[in-house]
């Protein structure tokens, strides 16, 4: 529905590109009750949600009328997707709306952290996903495989992701796995690999850096 060709810019992480034979809009709310109107659609640059509209949408889900009231409105798709619109007018995604984040009131989004991590040089396959928190609401727990998984990887990969993330992106459990679960399409799903690390022991990230630090 959009994209881009190597010959129209530099990668970068989320750009999709300009709608091929269809509408996209950003919009500031995720109701399929309400009718969409201009008002609602984000500025330049705002965060939103990502809706779609183009010839070939499906008319619904099969025989299930409850799923579609809460994705089709008037020939538009509510995609799921958080997104916005650059100032050349292309698409850029954020991540899905079920997998965000909300710590404190501030609204992460994994695909942001996974993208960072994925950069990193000893990073195999990375998954970033909500845990509950007494204190913020929710928190950031990370799964990683690493190809080298001693302390001083830990480490820099620790020193990488203060470097490229902001302070309150930065996972406060991490977990070194052999592998990321993922469905039969490849895909992440983020709440298995949350509930497969939730019964495992965590690192014990402050003894690995203070183990740096002596060194």
């Amino acid at each position: 529905m959009a994209g881009l060709s190597k010959a129209d810019c530099a990668a970068e992480d989320g750009l999709i590109g300009e709608g091929w034979g269809a509408v996209v809009k950003v919009l500031r709310a995720a109701d399929t009750a309400a009718p969409l109107d201009a008002e609602g659609e984000c500025q330049t640059g705002e965060l939103g949600f990502v809706w779609l509209n183009t010839p070939a949408l499906m008319k619904g889900y099969f025989q299930r009328d409850d799923l579609t009231e809460k994705a089709v409105i008037d020939g538009w798709f509510l995609t799921g997707d958080i997104g916005f619109i650059d100032a050349q007018g292309r698409l850029v995604l954020r991540g899905r709306e079920r997998d965000e984040i909300n710590k404190g009131g501030m609204k992460i989004y994994p695909a942001d952290i996974d993208a960072v991590v994925e950069r990193f040089e000893h990073t195999a396959d990375v998954c970033t996903f909500a845990l509950d928190d007494a204190i913020y609401g929710q928190t950031v727990g990370i799964a990683v495989v690493l190809n080298k998984g001693d302390d001083a990887t830990i480490r820099a990969l620790h020193q990488w992701m203060t470097a490229h993330l902001a302070e309150h992106k930065l996972p406060s459990r991490w977990w070194i796995v052999d592998e990321i679960p993922r469905t039969s399409r490849g895909k992440i799903n983020r709440d298995a690999v949350n509930a497969a690390c939730i019964g495992l022991p965590s690192l014990d990230l402050p003894k690995i850096l203070a183990g740096g630090e002596q060194a």
